[in-house]
């Protein structure tokens, strides 16, 4: 029988809004390649559990990646990249 695993409980990163806001969307990025072909909850749900592992709350509730969180960085890259 396949074994079920528990995400491990981390310790309190005491991460910024803005590299919580960092890792919500590099990780919704990622998780758009990685499960390009699955079912678009499948998706949510893996980014989401990979967020509360890390106390990191989705934006507004939904886990789902907002391009409009992008903001342009004073160096001329993207502040979120």
């Amino acid at each position: 029988t396949m074994s079920h695993f528990l995400p491990v409980q981390m310790p309190e990163l005491d991460l910024s809004p803005s590299d919580q806001a960092r890792i919500r969307n590099r990780s919704s990025i990622m998780a758009r390649h990685m499960f390009a072909d699955a079912d678009e909850g499948l998706m949510h749900s893996q980014v989401n559990a990979l967020l509360a592992s890390l106390h990191i709350e989705p934006t507004e509730g939904t886990g789902h990646f907002h391009p409009t969180s992008l903001h342009p960085h004073p160096e001329g890259g993207m502040a979120d990249w």
